[in-house]
This record gives structure tokens, C-alpha cells and sequence, in this order.
């Protein structure tokens, strides 16, 4: 079937089989093999892990956007998949299979379905299921953010972003350099905890960064109609672009 679809240039989960073509009302036939897998795992006429071999195999052959559309039919049958018969011997194949999944999908492009997949994986596997725990407490040491140095000096707040300039920030932005860089030294600490007990320096340094913060957010009453100004919101950001913090000083403010 899968020969047969690459050969017609049609998608998987859609194309009907050249036998099949000559009768009316033919259904697609990969999801009808998959159907037929399903029910023969449950009536134990095949090993119960049958159906999930058979995704497996057939997500690796898959193109980006027929995996959309096989994922589509997981979902519509994700109760009898969980069914404790089936599940039992066939969660790790599972596992494996959005794994590989997730690795080929993009970060910034495929979005979407990334977030299909990491939802079906939380409602099929149980909070403390042992491949979802961090048993090591590894942290992601190489996440770092970037901080922005043009506006500013460190030492003392001066105006930044003047009218028309490459920034596009308004007249009479004032960042403060040294509390823009106590802001956001705090993610180094949140982004790796022991880094804050290896030393009692560092604890020290993280206690008085964080007062420092929660002492300046407390001097700024939150303004009600701040967020009711009516605009639009701007549609022609690449979507394919993922933005990780804002990190401009003129923003900082905010």
C-alpha cells in the first residue's frame, strides 16, 4: 500500500488501492488495514502489540504531512488503544514511535503537530510513568538567553530608543541597565537550581536578585485598562519564527 501511494503521489491515509478502485463507495484503504489490525489485536487473533507495529512502521515510512494524518487516526481511536489488554504490551512501542516522531518534527514549523503528539503521550501515560521522570535532576545547562547590551550601560539607566530608529521603541524609554541585568541573571538560577546552593555566594546572589525584583514589582500598581486598547494583533509575524523571551531592553519596562 505504501508503494502503491508513493507510486500515485497520494497521500497515505488517503488513497484507496488499485484493487479496491473497481468498487463503489471504496474507502480509503490504509486506514481500513489499520482498522482491521485494531479489531484483530483486541480479539487476540494477533499479538496485542499487532496494531502498534504496524504505526510504528507505518510513521517511519511517512512523509511529515501524512504522519499528521495517521496521527489523526491514533487520536480518533485513543480509547481502544488504552484498552488494558492492548496497552500492556504495547505502551512501549507506542513510546518509541512518538519519540522518533518528535525527533523528525520541527521546533518552529511543526508546532502543532508537536503539541498533538506531547498531549496523546500525557493522557496515555500516567504522571508517574518512569520515562517522563527526570531521575538524574539533569538540567538543560546550554538553555541560555541572550541579553540585550545596546541600550545601555550597566552601571547607570539612560534613554534608549530614540524615534525612528532601528528598534522602532518610542520617545522617553528609560532602562535601568543594572536592574535589567539583576532581571534577568534570576533565569540562570531558575534554568539550573544547584547553581544556587553550590555556594553560599550564590545564594546570597540569588536572595538579593530576587528581593530586588519583587521589591520593584511591588512599586508598580497594575493598570486594568492597560490591555483593552482595542488594536488588532499584528498577523504578518513568520510563523515559522518562535520567539524564546524578549530580552530587548526598551521592553523591560513592561
Amino acid at each position: 500500500l505504501i508503494e502503491d501511494a508513493s507510486a500515485s503521489s497520494t497521500a497515505f491515509m488517503s488513497h484507496i488501492a488499485s484493487g479496491a478502485k473497481k468498487a463503489a463507495h471504496a474507502a480509503p484503504s490504509m486506514p481500513r488495514l489499520l482498522d482491521l489490525a485494531l479489531g484483530m489485536s483486541e480479539t487476540g487473533i494477533v499479538e496485542a502489540a499487532c496494531v502498534f507495529n504496524a504505526l510504528e512502521q507505518l510513521v517511519e515510512t511517512c512523509t511529515i504531512a501524512d504522519c499528521t494524518d495517521v496521527f489523526t487516526w491514533v487520536e480518533s481511536k485513543r480509547s481502544r488503544l488504552r484498552s488494558e489488554s492492548l496497552w500492556r504490551r504495547g505502551k512501549l512501542v507506542m513510546l518509541r514511535t512518538c519519540n522518533e516522531l518528535q525527533r523528525r518534527l520541527s521546533k518552529t514549523a511543526d508546532t502543532v503537530l508537536r503539541g498533538r503528539v506531547l498531549l496523546l503521550l500525557s493522557s496515555l501515560y500516567p504522571l508517574s510513568e518512569r520515562s517522563a521522570l527526570n531521575l538524574g535532576g539533569n538540567y538543560n545547562v546550554g538553555n541560555t538567553v541572550e541579553l540585550d547590551t545596546r541600550h545601555f550601560n550597566a552601571d547607570t539607566p539612560k534613554e534608549s530608543g530614540k524615534k525612528g530608529s532601528s528598534d522602532g521603541t518610542e520617545d522617553g524609554v528609560v532602562v535601568d541597565g543594572a536592574f535589567y541585568e539583576t532581571f534577568w541573571s534570576l533565569q540562570k538560577f531558575f534554568g539550573n537550581p544547584p547553581e544556587a546552593l553550590e555556594s553560599p555566594s550564590g545564594w546570597n546572589h540569588f536572595v538579593k536578585s530576587l528581593s530586588a525584583v519583587l521589591d520593584n514589582f511591588e512599586t508598580h500598581r497594575l493598570d486594568k485598562t492597560a490591555g483593552a486598547s482595542g488594536t488588532a494583533p499584528d498577523h504578518s509575524i513568520d510563523p515559522d519564527v518562535g520567539t524564546k523571551y524578549l530580552t530587548a531592553a526598551p521592553l523591560l519596562h513592561l
